[in-house]
């Protein structure tokens, strides 16, 4: 019996980026900078958007680095017109990280196909690596590097081969980054990931980004996406702390980016006061089950130790101050 896969956790990196590039104008504008122009050709940004549970695998939707989009090809019939983007973060890349790639690509290509068995031909998928690891890629990018070069030569019929397109953020300038032709939003998302390892120089250099900031900040979407960039500079190391930056960004943005700094600080003191109440709940019913000699299995201990729901805490607290049994507290499954 096959077992379901786990969901992954998303890391500070994969939030920011799904926060960002989950807007389809974010993607596009990605897109036309990185894609070759023999690829944007055909292409249709202006129809670009998320692709619908018909063409994404349950495996995708949960995973957190990943966003799937379809758009239309200039010139054809609707009916032969698709291409979607797998549209992926890395901050690391394991061994094989091609293969994973592969496995979204031929789950993409089997949802369409169920979905769609009168479809004459299958969509171009196109992957799209963004990347921001501490230190830029060297190694090759086309699938079949993975295997021994002999093989290749002796079994290339019958090896599977792609080149994913990938944007390694360590490669490209701040400069460069300052004058492309995309949104505030996503400008600014790719610079604070290609600097999400510093927070010394992404302090150091808020100032020049002063117009670019400042546009970003100029409507309520907008100033969303700021809080969850300066969400992701407080979890950045060596860099200064919230009372430099929120002085910093009212020097930069105005009484506006204070507010939006001021505010998610209120969050995050609210949110740690939750998770501080939530461990007290979760040590009181861990020494209560001691007290009476249950032995809880060690998924049932992760369970009430990662627990952050107070509510569902304090109602097994209850139920165990009364239970004979741990099937009581939290029913038979």
């Amino acid at each position: 019996m096959s077992k379901r896969r786990q969901s992954v956790t998303p890391s500070r990196h994969d939030r920011l980026f799904k926060r960002v590039f989950s807007d389809p104008e974010n993607a596009a504008g990605e897109l036309a900078a990185v894609l070759p122009p023999g690829m944007l050709e055909l292409l249709d940004l202006t129809t670009l958007k998320q692709a619908s549970s018909e063409f994404v695998s349950q495996d995708l939707q949960a995973n957190p680095a990943d966003l799937f989009f379809s758009a239309k090809m200039k010139g054809m019939p609707d009916q032969e017109a698709l291409i979607c983007v797998l549209l992926e973060h890395y901050s690391r890349l394991a061994r094989f990280w091609q293969a994973r790639l592969l496995y979204y690509l031929a789950h993409g290509w089997i949802k369409f196909c169920s979905e769609h068995p009168e479809a004459r031909y299958l969509p171009v998928i196109i992957p799209v690596v963004v990347y921001n690891g501490k230190w830029t890629y060297a190694g090759p990018l086309n699938f079949s590097s993975l295997f021994h070069p002999r093989a290749v030569e002796k079994y290339k019929s019958v090896i599977p081969d792609f080149t994913p397109v990938m944007e390694d953020l360590g490669k490209v300038s701040d400069a460069a980054l300052r004058v492309r032709e995309m949104e505030p939003a996503a400008k600014l998302g790719l610079w604070f990931l290609r600097h999400g390892y510093a927070g010394r120089e992404l302090y150091e250099q808020l100032a020049s980004w002063r117009p670019v900031l400042e546009q970003l900040c100029s409507n309520a979407n907008g100033r969303d996406v700021f809080a969850s960039l300066m969400r992701y500079y407080m979890d950045t190391p060596k860099g200064p702390g919230y009372e430099q930056l929120m002085s910093r960004m009212e020097e930069i943005v105005g009484e506006r980016g204070k507010q939006v700094i001021m505010t998610m600080a209120e969050q995050l003191k609210s949110q740690g006061e939750a998770r501080g109440e939530a461990r007290g709940e979760a040590r009181a019913l861990l020494t209560m089950f001691n007290a009476r000699g249950w032995r809880l299995s060690p998924a049932q201990k992760t369970l009430i130790r990662t627990c952050t729901d107070l509510s569902m805490l304090e109602q097994w607290v209850r139920k165990a101050a009364v239970a004979s049994s741990l099937s009581e507290v939290f029913g038979r499954n």
